[in-house]
């Protein structure tokens, strides 16, 4: 009896056991398979990404004086997660107003980069020497007015898509002016905006007692390296900057190193053709470049194909070009100190469909990064739009960084251009635009030297942003 109880029970258990797991199955799959992508975008949208800017060590000469020291600076940033968003227009206005109403009692500059102003009639003007700025106001991707839209209609536009018809005219242009930089450098949960830099711990003060005023506004401190003697080995130190108008002339003038390398590796390429070796091709563009007066190479050049094409380092074989071939080709040459670059694929034949879209996808990256790079523009900016054209074209996560990289006495050399700082073009910088994409069966590379100039780029590359074709 006392048996026949106790098998009653223990098939009860197991029963309630099963149902308890079979609901948690149930959940899991609803969770994960049914509804697995609504909840993906929820936890999206609840959380955030705080990039934290990391300081560098010190750097000392033999007596142990300081050549580079880390110092600390305040800046006052809009954290997206808790800062007003772009449809609660009228809080963040008035957010808006009274921090910029704060800063200007208290003597402070903010990052004001609208260009436009106001004469003492209060009429508005566009600011000399910043045509590129002005085209980019008025285009498409912002206010989407005609060329010939004056500096008066650009703020009544402004004025209209930030609901900015209560405040005075000089206020309203303030405002816009915050409003369209946040847009402009894509503000948003993995990108907080930086309103002002070098802020005093009074400022910051104030900024704190009142937190429920100015939500979402938070004082960061960022590292910032200084350097005791700025003409000491400053390419060896660290130190990154444009090069100056005296230095880019002279390594610019006659046989400077991206003229050698564009007219070597033209050189090069026509020697390739199914039963070349690479390392042939690469023995031509070297003996070529010598011949034009380069000293030596920028880095360790390389010609790859076939089966090695996913390595994004690599060296020259003996391997035998064959037809319907891919040929990576990482050339460059180095002339009085500085460093030129190129690098292109080269087809010998048709290629399949996966090949040809990723040289498509790479191709049309350099080519919007080179229409996009200028004075005054955000790394950031060009950074994200390069990435979402990679996650457009299904490439996303298959490049190692981008799209550009410092160059001059190293071949690659920071800043790199991506959106972990709020740093902006200058005139005299020099940049490769660095396009590598890969998985891992296949990668191709597009590179290209330019220098920022004061009404644009200049591009160091003869090469048009498509492969060669020696079929």
């Amino acid at each position: 009896m006392n048996l026949h109880k106790l098998n009653i029970r223990t098939f009860m258990l197991l029963g309630l056991l099963l149902a308890v797991l079979a609901g948690f199955g149930i959940t899991l799959v609803n969770v994960q398979l049914v509804h697995g992508k609504e909840y993906e975008a929820l936890g999206n949208l609840s959380s955030a990404q705080q990039p934290i800017p990391a300081a560098r060590g010190v750097i000392l000469d033999r007596s142990g004086f300081p050549l580079v020291v880390n110092e600390s600076t305040l800046s006052i940033v809009f954290e997206w997660p808790f800062f007003p968003s772009k449809d609660e227009k009228e809080e963040r206005n008035h957010v808006l107003a009274s921090l910029i109403a704060l800063f200007e009692e208290n003597g402070a500059a903010w990052i004001d980069m609208l260009p436009i102003g106001l004469d003492r009639a209060g009429a508005a003007y566009y600011l000399p020497d910043r045509e590129r700025d002005i085209a980019q106001l008025k285009g498409k991707d912002f206010l989407g007015l005609n060329e010939y839209a004056t500096a008066q209609n650009c703020l009544d536009a402004l004025i209209e898509e930030y609901k900015l018809q209560e405040y005075d005219i000089p206020t309203a242009r303030k405002i816009a002016s915050v409003q369209y930089n946040m847009l402009r450098l894509d503000y948003g949960r993995g990108t907080p905006y930086t309103f002002a830099k070098d802020v005093t711990d009074a400022l910051k003060s104030r900024v704190k007692e009142n937190s429920v005023l100015y939500r979402g506004v938070q004082a960061e401190i960022v590292p910032v390296r200084r350097y005791t003697d700025g003409t000491l080995a400053p390419h060896v130190i660290g130190r990154v900057a444009g090069i100056n108008n005296e230095d880019y002339t002279k390594y610019k003038g006659t046989d400077e190193a991206y003229k050698i390398t564009d007219e070597a590796v033209r050189s090069a390429v026509k020697i390739i053709e199914p039963g070349v070796r690479e390392w042939e091709i690469e023995a031509a563009w070297r003996a070529k470049a010598y011949e034009l007066g380069a000293e030596g190479t920028s880095y360790p050049i390389w010609v790859t194909s076939g089966p090695y094409m996913y390595q994004s380092l690599s060296k020259s074989s003996d391997r035998l070009i064959e037809k319907d071939d891919v040929i990576q080709l990482s050339l460059g040459a180095k002339y009085q100190g500085y460093c030129g670059n190129i690098c292109r694929p080269v087809l010998t034949g048709k290629i399949d469909q996966k090949r040809s879209g990723m040289i498509r996808t790479a191709a049309e990256c350099l080519e919007e990064t080179l229409s996009l790079m200028g004075p005054g523009i955000p790394f950031a900016g060009v950074y994200n739009a390069f990435q979402a054209r990679l996650e457009k074209a299904g490439f996303k996560g298959l490049n190692l960084y981008g799209p550009a990289h410092g160059t001059g006495l190293q071949e690659c050399e920071g800043p790199w251009v991506d959106n972990r700082s709020d740093m902006i073009m200058t005139p005299n910088m020099v940049f490769n635009v660095d396009v590598w994409i890969a998985d891992h069966e296949f990668g191709i590379r597009f590179e290209n030297g330019v220098v920022i100039t004061e009404k644009g780029l200049e591009c160091l590359t003869s090469f048009p942003a498509e492969s060669i074709n020696r079929a």
